[in-house]
């Protein structure tokens, strides 16, 4: 079990050092392959944004996870960089 102090990885981090690396593409590559642009890319590895319903149906079929899995890890780091004690 993960404890409460444990932030899950980014999607767009869990990405870069998970996927690409291994499939030995660049970002420019890895987003012609997902039929995106590299500026969407670029931002969801920087973390400027996040994992929409589309990105996740590309990236599921580009990685071989499940649509699930990347909606819910979204999902989890964002849970996870709320602000204490504020409404959502």
């Amino acid at each position: 079990m993960i404890g409460d102090d444990v932030i899950p990885m980014a999607p767009g981090a869990f990405l870069a050092e998970c996927h690409l690396p291994g499939r030995k593409l660049s970002p420019e590559q890895a987003a012609a392959a997902m039929g995106v642009s590299i500026r969407t890319l670029d931002d969801l590895i920087a973390g400027r944004s996040g994992v929409t319903t589309d990105l996740a149906e590309r990236l599921s079929v580009f990685s071989g996870l499940s649509v699930p899995f990347w909606r819910n890890l979204q999902a989890a780091y964002d849970r996870a960089c709320r602000p204490c004690g504020g409404a959502v």
